[in-house]
């Protein structure tokens, strides 16, 4: 049978692409197929990238996904150390402690050593007259998926579909490329280190804390704050892979999102932050509610009558027998956070219940019940309480939270049962924990709860 021709292959833009023989719904370019169909376990992805008004390329159902299928595999293009977290001592390779320097002048542990003395990157710095350490951790990133595409034009051909916002590069961008320059002597280079950086700073995603990744395919995903789809990365030899799957079930061409942010902040905090990283206003259904879903998330009570404020997002201000702004709720808010970090900075194992506790009726008066610094706190003293009824009466609480805000196999859903079951034993929840954490990390918390009930 003639295989029917198609205008552009999924993953490269290709015009040299056909339908998939195996499901029918999607074309690729030969080269490009095994990132669709997954020849060993005959399974073929269920997503198309496609444009969108307002949106750019995205990714959407290519067929209905039922909660808790996988979605996508991808294996990262690059990945190095975040700055800004990268502890000065650690190895720049596997971020753990390390007490010792390479010849090329970064702090790389013994068992990194001989990989990494043996790559590219390391043979550059040797022979570089510029060396700023801070200089070459905040550019080393930028400078392998700047390798990584040079030795892999193919590569190179799936990360031109990418956006990298270059109309917002600013001195921090600009200082470095300066850096990749001067540590490569290539100033020809310039506009493609620029290219890298932004590639980063729009699609890279946090890995274990301490560094950052960037995976081709997975970079299409929308973001929403109402999000039907949530990603898992796994460590493989020399790089990381992340899996997509599917929080709830998903129509048919249904744009499949994700969030890019943490879920359990107020609207206008999460509004500031997409503006400012990836430049955009979410439109999901939860930023056009003034409540949150019913859960008033970041709402305050009435200096005067201590009633629950309403608000109002045209005006950005909340209001009652007075009127206060985002801007004075945020300094009232960043107060208790202030407060809280005190309580939450010290190891887990040491932080007592009773100050979680004072926390809590402490912010009754200023704060709605449902406000996220205190399911922060009541989320902390879930976990590290003993007495069953307080337990449990915490679990229920932020369960009717993540329910609505964070709904279906989600983790918090599945981390909040686990703590439910520890306090109730009843074995209904078994099959539910199972669900939400199977998908999980082996050698995560998550993971690890996951094992406990198998």
């Amino acid at each position: 049978m003639m295989e029917e021709k198609s205008k552009n292959c999924l993953f490269c833009g290709n015009d040299n692409a056909t339908k998939c023989q195996f499901c029918h719904l999607v074309t690729t370019c030969q080269p490009h197929l095994p990132l669709h169909h997954d020849d060993y376990q005959e399974f073929c992805y269920p997503f198309k990238i496609v444009q969108k008004d307002g949106v750019g390329r995205c990714l959407v159902a290519a067929r209905k996904i039922s909660a808790g299928d996988l979605i996508l595999s991808d294996t990262a293009a690059a990945f190095g150390p975040r700055p800004e977290t990268l502890k000065p001592e650690s190895c720049s390779q596997c971020y753990k402690s390390s007490f010792y320097k390479c010849c090329c002048g970064l702090n790389v542990c013994r068992s990194c050593l001989k990989n990494h003395s043996s790559k590219a990157e390391c043979k550059i710095l040797q022979v570089s007259k510029y060396f700023d350490y801070q200089g070459v951790i905040r550019a080393l990133t930028p400078l392998r998926l700047w390798q990584a595409q040079l030795n892999d034009r193919d590569l190179a051909a799936r990360l031109d579909l990418l956006m990298d916002h270059d109309q917002f590069h600013g001195e921090e961008e600009q200082k470095c490329a300066d850096n990749l320059v001067s540590i490569t002597g290539f100033n020809e280079y310039k506009k493609d280190f620029l290219r890298c950086i932004g590639l980063l700073k729009t699609n890279a995603v946090e890995v274990n804390g301490q560094a950052r990744a960037l995976f081709p395919t997975f970079s299409f995903c929308s973001h929403s704050c109402h999000n039907n789809a949530r990603h898992v990365i796994e460590p493989m030899d020399e790089s990381f892979k992340i899996s997509l799957y599917a929080q709830v079930d998903i129509e048919a061409l249904e744009e499949i999102t994700i969030t890019y942010i943490n879920l359990l902040r107020p609207t206008f905090e999460r509004q500031e932050k997409l503006e400012y990283l990836w430049h955009f206003v979410c439109q999901c259904s939860r930023c056009q509610d003034p409540t949150e879903f019913g859960t008033q998330i970041g709402h305050v009570k009435c200096p005067q009558c201590k009633k629950v404020m309403l608000n109002d997002i045209a005006k950005e201000s909340f209001s009652c027998c007075q009127s206060v702004t985002y801007v004075q709720v945020n300094q009232l808010t960043n107060q208790f956070l202030q407060l809280l970090n005190g309580i939450i900075k010290v190891p887990s194992s040491k932080i007592e219940s009773e100050q979680l506790q004072e926390f809590l009726n402490l912010t009754q008066d200023y704060l709605h019940e449902n406000h996220y610094l205190r399911i922060l706190a009541k989320r902390l003293l879930s976990q590290i309480v003993s007495e069953p009824k307080e337990k449990k009466k915490l679990c229920q609480d932020l369960l009717q939270v993540f329910d609505k805000l964070d709904p279906g196999i989600s983790h918090s859903r599945g981390m909040t049962l686990y703590e439910l079951y520890k306090a109730t034993s009843d074995q209904d929840l078994i099959p539910q924990i199972r669900q939400c954490l199977r998908r999980e990390c082996k050698d995560s918390v998550a993971g690890k709860a996951y094992r406990t009930l198998i």
